[in-house]
């Protein structure tokens, strides 16, 4: 799920139940709702919008900060600077990717990162780069990625053999 200033909440927390008590904190009257009709039909009705206006904070804050929480990164968040390249690596992956996913961390909250990929490729444009950092080889998600038409690059990472850094470039 990719989470958009419209998003409504009950979509939000079906996705990511963990996100209660952090909209509760942003939002006190979300977390007095006690009676299960009143609350299902708030949640319903209720934006990313309309929270952030609510609580005074930026749109943008608030959805990079609930993207913080389910393991998405922007650009902005993300040093990846630290990144070593090799001189057979494609030329493509040492461009600044927009965006970074950290699979382990989504996996921890029980969230698939193919399903984060594909609706993450869906709204990008042709030529950026999402940065997929991992535990383990995703060959499965690489098969998956590279049959929708993305190009996609992935290797051990240089100072930690541990980690391995997929590259995917939206090309059509």
């Amino acid at each position: 799920m990719i989470i958009k200033n419209n998003t409504k909440l009950s979509s939000l927390l079906k996705e990511y139940p963990h996100l209660g008590m952090s909209i509760a904190a942003v939002l006190p009257d979300f977390g007095s709702l006690e009676q299960t009709h009143l609350r299902e039909k708030v949640l319903s009705i209720t934006s990313i919008e309309h929270i952030a206006q609510k609580s005074g904070q930026e749109v943008s804050d608030l959805i990079e900060d609930l993207n913080k929480l389910i393991g998405i990164q922007t650009n902005e968040d993300h040093d990846d600077g630290s990144i070593e390249f090799l001189p057979e690596d494609p030329a493509w992956i040492q461009a600044q990717p927009q965006h970074h996913i950290d699979g382990v961390e989504l996996l921890t909250q029980g969230q698939h990162p193919l399903r984060i990929i594909q609706a993450k490729l869906e709204e990008m444009t042709s030529g950026e780069i999402i940065l997929l950092e991992t535990n383990f080889s995703p060959q499965p998600m690489v098969d998956a990625v590279n049959s929708a038409g993305a190009d996609i690059y992935s290797r051990k990472d240089l100072n930690d053999t541990s980690r391995f850094l997929t590259f995917i470039k939206k090309i059509t």
